[in-house]
């Protein structure tokens, strides 16, 4: 799960929220407000307060049965803004290579953006 937490802070997540997701990620299941502060040892307020910053974000669905809600990660727009980095990160590389001259920058992006083409970054 530290890679997990690692790749989503890289994307802009804070660590609270990302060890949330993170947590949704790898559930199973939709887990409830109690489920997740047993997980993360946040208190329900905290928790509680993520959660609506995680839905309002839209990162998280929230499904509520017989008044009881239940969260679940959306996972396609967590690849689709994994997917914004890495176009940000070959940008990028492409610059640096343009500004300096180095070879290595072109090579690293070429690779990430042959990674994404065959599918072989992110499994969704």
């Amino acid at each position: 799960m530290k890679g997990l937490i690692t790749l989503l802070n890289a994307i802009g997540l804070k660590p609270n929220t990302a060890r949330i997701i993170a947590i949704l990620v790898t559930s199973n299941k939709a887990l409830t407000l109690r489920e997740i502060c047993e997980a993360t040892g946040y208190t329900k307020s905290r928790a509680s307060e993520l959660m609506k910053l995680l839905e309002a974000s839209g990162l998280i669905e929230v499904n509520i049965v017989k008044k009881r809600a239940y969260y679940k990660a959306k996972i396609d727009e967590l690849v689709k803004r994994v997917e914004r980095h890495l176009e940000k990160l070959v940008e990028a590389l492409e610059a640096a290579h343009h500004e300096s001259g180095i070879r290595d920058f072109v090579e690293i992006a070429s690779n990430i953006k042959a990674a994404r083409k065959g599918g072989g970054f992110i499994d969704k």
